[in-house]
């Protein structure tokens, strides 16, 4: 289901119709992101059919020289051989027949992909390995489209909808992306974040890649002859890849899925459903992280919706804080509004106490009480009354996965007792800890204090920010304080588990994932 032509990738469905082609790739080496580099157009190669290699697969490579530049093929009269590569990033698509689960609907296809990279020693040595920011950069040209929709991140915590005419005008850090082809069909590419690899959308309109004007040329000594730049059309998207971890020597991971079907609905569901198989069967290989012992991941890295049991606390209208109080919320206000709420005689069988009752000291969680200025009864008191006198049946509250915003106070009085379920990560931030077995102790030990006061299940915040990088890996800009983060999650089965053993099986907890990219500890 993928074709060659030329240079091209082309991926194609079973009647021959072309979805989208990816033309080039850039890389950023040494500091010099892909925005500085030069377009390399693709080496398309069809790997000999075997049991590990299906004949649908096709691998694209680009090489770069030692000065980071892209090579290409020499003439025939050239006397002298080439330049040996340096740097190269390889490129391996499959491509599947979807079963589709809803009635009615077939015809469903979709393509995983996946980048590896790798880089000599001379290089890293001299200049510094791949760029953490911009590692690489792929050039897609998707034909017909129509109707588009993308969802992008305007900020770090949060996604809004746009619709652009033309795909060169995609909004930078795109997350998903749906578009009608003016044939009928539709299409879905959702980037990935996995293995070492982050992706992001952005139109080709709006990329500084674009910009390979004459000075940037001359600076990096990149003639016209070696030089593979490629010109952009209307048509044109551009999938951003970073590690967010400057220096490494090599990289693997997904990066995307795209589908193609005449439902949009099921089409979703199928290309969604396929990026958590190939991610969970990635992360399911063992791997050694610096020194430490080969770690497997669980069976269930991530699930969809469809495999997920819904705790039935949610089966009910609830109430959350946030919206009223925000990080102000306080004993008085949430009996207050209970009681505003009975008497609308509103059918509210739960409340979620949001962000802002934990003890915090400088943005970090000071224990595992609750703020005494806030509740000076303490959380029991309140979520006694909340349920004897005005009848909730359940009462959650919110954390963040690291503590709080930017982690732990290793110096509260209260964290002695955890001292070892801890992690100071190289950007002098204090987590829980990297292993499972810690990362375990420090939530069951907060989570019996919760249950203790009578909290039935938990809200889990900030999943993706904060996490400490791998042992051994210096992250992108320390100085900024930004970390490097492991996409399976350090934390989120023992999470599970601690939970599960004090709330039951019919409430444990669900995990509200709002925030999948690394940035930033300030909120």
């Amino acid at each position: 289901m993928q074709q060659t032509q030329g240079r091209e990738l082309v991926l194609t469905r079973k009647n021959g119709t072309a979805v989208a082609r990816i033309l080039a790739a850039s890389a950023g080496i040494g500091g010099r992101g892909a925005a500085a580099s030069s377009f390399a157009s693709l080496r398309v190669t069809l790997p000999t059919p075997s049991d590990s290699e299906p004949a649908e697969t096709i691998v694209a490579s680009l090489s770069y020289d030692a000065e980071g530049r892209p090579l290409v093929d020499q003439p025939e009269e050239a006397q002298q051989p080439p330049v040996r590569p340096a740097t190269e990033l390889s490129l391996t698509v499959r491509a599947r027949e979807e079963r589709p689960h809803l009635a009615g609907t077939t015809g469903l296809t979709t393509w995983v992909a996946r980048l590896t990279g790798g880089t000599t020693f001379e290089v890293v040595a001299s200049r510094g390995g791949f760029d953490g920011r911009e590692t690489a950069l792929l050039r897609l040209r998707i034909p017909e489209a129509r109707r588009i929709h993308a969802s992008y991140l305007f900020s770090d915590w949060w996604t809004r909808p746009a619709f652009p005419r033309q795909m060169a005008d995609v909004p930078a850090r795109t997350q998903f992306l749906l578009w009608e082809r003016t044939d009928g069909l539709f299409c879905c590419l959702v980037p990935l974040v996995n293995g070492d690899l982050r992706a992001t959308l952005q139109g080709a309109a709006a990329s500084t890649r674009l910009q390979t004007d004459a000075a940037a040329s001359a600076a990096h000594a990149v003639s016209p002859t070696q030089s593979a730049t490629v010109d952009f059309t209307a048509a044109d998207l551009d999938i951003l890849v970073a590690t967010e971890k400057s220096g490494l020597s090599s990289f693997a991971g997904l990066i995307f899925v795209l589908g193609t079907g005449p439902d949009p609905y099921s089409l979703v569901e199928a290309v969604y459903r396929r990026a958590l198989q190939a991610i969970n069967l990635n992360e399911l290989a063992a791997e050694t992280v610096g020194n430490a012992p080969a770690y497997r991941a669980p069976a269930y890295v991530a699930r969809g919706r469809r495999d997920k049991r819904f705790p039935d606390v949610f089966e009910y209208l609830g109430w959350c804080s946030w919206d009223a109080f925000y990080q102000q919320v306080n004993a008085a206000g949430l009996l207050e509004k209970a009681r505003e709420l009975r008497s609308l005689q509103l059918p509210v069988r739960w409340v979620l106490i949001d962000d802002g009752w934990s003890p915090v000291q400088n943005r970090l969680l000071a224990g595992f009480g609750s703020d005494k200025e806030k509740f000076p009864a303490g959380l029991a008191s309140v979520i006694r009354e909340l349920k004897a006198e005005l009848g909730f049946g359940w009462v959650g509250v919110w954390h963040a996965l690291t503590g709080y915003w930017r982690g732990v106070d290793p110096a509260a009085p209260e964290m002695a007792t955890v001292a070892g379920n801890l992690l100071l990560t190289s950007a002098g931030t204090t987590v829980p800890g990297f292993t499972p077995e810690a990362a375990f102790g420090f939530y069951h030990a907060w989570h019996s204090r919760l249950q203790q006061q009578g909290v039935d299940f938990i809200k889990v915040d900030n999943p993706g920010r904060g996490l400490p990088p791998r042992p051994g890996i210096v992250p992108h800009r320390p100085g900024r304080r930004r970390l490097a983060v492991r996409p399976a999650g350090l934390s989120r089965s023992p999470l599970r588990r601690a939970t599960a053993q004090l709330y039951g099986h019919e409430l444990r907890p669900r995990l509200v994932l709002e925030r999948l990219e690394c940035g930033p500890f300030q909120r």
